[in-house]
């Protein structure tokens, strides 16, 4: 099935879906995201993600345009919609639409919008021989910790990194500290020692990399 849309309680085509011109999403980056991969016909770790997608809207002050469990209901039915098993999820709240002003004079009612698209999962394997990486400062804003969709430097890097023949920017800070990709998180091992960077707001706290963490109690492996 085509890629479908949930745009504040209305389904629809991607290409159907509207939302105003003065959404302050659009207007300021004035919103927050998630995305949800569904594999063999179910969400990887939902309830996770949606409590970090809470977590950056209280972060972001944007009032709540339905309760978490509401948006995972739309996402299940989504995924039923698409008959896909395997698709990804993309969430975002905004801050609703109004008359472009920095400063909102009165309550406005969020934007909630949902696409759901078909994927095809990588060959089992791929991937094996790695990938290249190409390094780039930094330039994101302090609070990382927050999924926003304010992205440009991201996407910058990222750009760079295809550009130069690369599959992924690895970011680093003006004292040469590594904190994670343009749109992923980063392990390393070092002198046999597995490394990735604390959660201390300046990365975002993967749902992936606390799963990666949970296996590495489970395993016995110390990751510092």
């Amino acid at each position: 099935m085509a890629a479908i849309a949930y745009v504040n309680g209305t389904i629809s085509s991607i290409e159907d879906a509207r939302v105003s011109v003065e959404d302050r999403g659009l207007q300021f980056g004035h919103s927050v995201y998630e995305v949800v991969y569904a594999i063999n016909g179910a969400y990887f770790r939902l309830a996770e993600h949606l409590a970090r997608l809470e977590r950056s809207r209280r972060a972001a002050e944007i009032p709540p345009p339905a309760a978490p469990d509401e948006i995972a209901a739309v996402a299940r039915r989504l995924l039923e919609m698409s008959a896909e098993r395997e698709g990804a999820l993309y969430v975002q709240i905004t801050a609703g639409t109004a008359p472009r002003q920095h400063v909102r004079v009165a309550p406005v009612a969020p934007t909630l919008i949902m696409t759901f698209r078909p994927l095809a999962r990588a060959q089992e394997g791929a991937g094996g021989d790695g990938v290249r990486l190409i390094t780039h400062p930094d330039l994101r804003w302090v609070r990382r910790d927050i999924k926003a969709t304010t992205l440009l430097p991201n996407v910058l890097a990222r750009e760079e990194a295809a550009r130069r023949g690369a599959y992924e920017a690895l970011l680093y800070e003006p004292n040469g500290v590594i904190t994670e990709c343009s749109a992923a998180n980063f392990f390393a091992v070092v002198d046999g020692q597995l490394r990735t960077h604390p959660s201390d707001g300046k990365i975002l706290e993967g749902v992936t990399r606390a799963a990666v963490l949970e296996l590495c109690g489970a395993l016995g492996l110390v990751c510092d």
